[in-house]
């Protein structure tokens, strides 16, 4: 005969009681009572081909059966059996020019801290709450099956993070400048095409210059790469 005696229960703790190797798990919710548990537990245990399990308000008494059979391993403890949740709360900024960018992420408990994909860290290890990492360098390109996963001292590992898909771009933009007509004389005026390798930001009259001449207002054309203007010689 053997006596499981849970201690008093927390909303979220699970109860193992082990009969020669099996276990018996029950994880309070909400708010209950060791005579509550008691009864939940034993009602699990009481499965068992080889014990007959019987409770009262404080502990549960299991007995071998058939009579003269012999429990081989008992045993009765307080286990995590749940894995840690995690949640992005900032994404790399995208596109950006650092390739060793940060990220955060927050879990409900701590861990180890592997990570999927492309991405990795030399960041290993991760506390409750929120946790900023920064990736290892990374080449420019564009991120999107990179993954967190964490796994508490249990080894209860978290479904895996994915990572919002980011773009590292570390090389500044060029761009090709082309006249319709070069010789020009006071009078002419030629269309300047400015072709760029990277889609410009706020690219207006203000980033030319043209000591001997004066350029309008820049156009947009149906290409987001390509731009013109009407240069007229002074």
């Amino acid at each position: 005969m053997v006596t499981f005696t849970p201690s008093a229960p927390t909303a979220g703790e699970t109860f193992r009681a082990n009969i020669n190797g099996t276990n018996y798990d029950y994880t309070v919710v909400g708010s209950k009572t060791v005579a509550q548990v008691v009864t939940a537990m034993a009602t699990l245990m009481d499965a068992h081909a080889n014990a007959v399990c019987t409770d009262n308000t404080t502990h549960i008494t299991c007995t071998a059966t058939p009579a003269g059979t012999a429990f081989t391993s008992y045993s009765a403890s307080v286990v995590d059996i749940t894995a840690p949740i995690l949640s992005q709360t900032t994404a790399v900024t995208t596109p950006t020019s650092d390739n060793t960018p940060a990220y955060t992420f927050t879990t409900n408990e701590a861990g180890t801290i592997t990570y999927g994909g492309s991405c990795s860290s030399g960041t290993t290890s991760a506390t409750v709450g929120a946790n900023t990492i920064s990736f290892n360098t990374l080449a420019d390109a564009t991120y999107s099956n990179c993954t967190i996963t964490v796994t508490d001292t249990a080894n209860n590992a978290s479904s895996a993070l994915a990572v919002t898909a980011f773009t590292v771009d570390t090389g500044a933009p060029s761009v090709s400048i082309s006249l319709s007509d070069s010789a020009l004389k006071i009078g002419d005026t030629s269309t300047v095409t400015y072709t760029f390798t990277e889609v410009p930001t706020g690219f207006t009259t203000a980033d030319i210059t043209t000591p001997n001449g004066t350029i309008d207002a820049v156009n947009s054309t149906g290409n987001p790469l390509v731009f013109t203007s009407t240069l007229t010689p002074t």
